[in-house]
């Protein structure tokens, strides 16, 4: 009762990254099993080294068309802004980014529906990467934290509401004894300013490909 989902969201975030995996980021698969590491994280390592805002690449993670947040449904993504100086780094620095923008745009729009509190918990394989989630962090303007049930939030999910809709549980406050917090990563100021530099460019960039994607 009087709780509710929002579908306000990003369509291809993991999806857009596992797309890059397998398709500009092959030739780490060899580097990764040497080092006993997952190719994901050697693409968060890389994209660490590259600065914030990518030396001015940009990527916009529509690659499975847009939300009820874009312009356009009929958007795709892209990588924008690309010189001859850009690395693989800077690439996945840019997809990294785009997708928290993207993310950061949903968070924003959400807010304009509901009070939002100061605190987000992140869930799922993208939690692994603090500098991920300090770019969360930055753009939310949130603190991210993370539990000890980062890997299996939607199996708790679906076990609680089996729980109470039996009546074992009468109802789901068990879930916060179980979550133990892990961390807290909080904006950084320095890095936060960056970041609300960079967002208008990249909402220009998502209005500008789907008015192209329109003329279509």
């Amino acid at each position: 009762p009087e709780k509710f989902t929002s579908a306000i969201g990003v369509f291809s975030t993991g999806s857009s990254l596992r797309w890059i995996r397998e398709n500009l980021a092959t030739n780490l698969d060899a580097p990764a099993e040497a080092a006993g590491k997952r190719v994901y994280e050697m693409i968060l390592d890389m994209a660490a080294e590259s600065p914030i805002g990518a030396k001015g690449a940009l990527f916009l993670p529509t690659m499975a068309g847009g939300s009820s947040l874009d312009p356009s449904q009929a958007v795709r993504g892209a990588f924008a802004n690309l010189d001859l100086g850009h690395t693989q780094g800077d690439l996945f620095r840019a997809v990294i980014e785009g997708i928290s923008m993207s993310q950061a745009l949903a968070v924003n729009a959400l807010g304009s529906l509901a009070t939002l509190n100061d605190e987000m918990l992140a869930v799922g394989g993208g939690n692994r990467g603090d500098g991920w989630m300090q770019i969360y962090a930055d753009l939310y303007d949130k603190a991210i934290v993370r539990t000890n049930i980062g890997q299996q939030a939607a199996a708790l999910g679906a076990a609680a509401v089996a729980l109470v809709g039996v009546g074992l549980w009468d109802d789901y406050s068990p879930i916060a004894d179980i979550h133990k917090v892990q961390s807290v990563i909080a904006p950084n100021p320095e890095t936060q300013a960056a970041y609300r530099a960079l967002l208008p460019k990249f909402k220009r960039l998502n209005e500008l490909l789907c008015q192209f994607a329109d003329e279509d």
